[in-house]
């Protein structure tokens, strides 16, 4: 599912890349990705600069020669979404629900979310 996403596809990591590696390559899905931006990359002027900090989002979208507008960030985590819309990407909320709990709704989308999903099945349809 993942092959059939147009676009490059890269994992945007504040873990170690030597984990996020193993982790792919356990999961079978290192060949899905262009390639893996690690803590280690979020570096700029001297200063770590990991997620969810805006100048890195930036940085990241230059390095790889591409405007902000034309990335879309999908991600568990709503601090690191409305970082990545504030320079202009598109954002997709993951969301998933463990375990479902009587009388437990699910959040509402912010505004700065894009669209928000359960399953990479739905990245297809959007």
């Amino acid at each position: 599912m993942l092959r059939r996403l147009a676009g490059r596809k890269y994992i945007l990591t504040n873990a170690p890349r030597n984990y996020a590696l193993r982790v792919l390559n356990a999961l079978r899905l290192a060949d899905c990705f262009d390639g893996v931006i690690s803590v280690e990359d979020m570096r700029m002027f001297g200063h770590h600069r990991p997620k969810p900090d805006a100048r890195m989002f930036r940085h990241m979208a230059a390095r790889l020669k591409v405007s902000t507008h034309r990335c879309t960030l999908v991600e568990d985590t709503l601090e690191h979404q409305k970082s990545a819309r504030s320079v202009g990407m598109r954002t997709v909320w993951m969301q998933r629900y463990w375990p479902v709990q009587a009388g437990v709704r699910p959040s509402k989308k912010p505004a700065y979310v894009c669209a928000r999903i359960k399953s990479l099945q739905r990245l297809l349809a959007l």
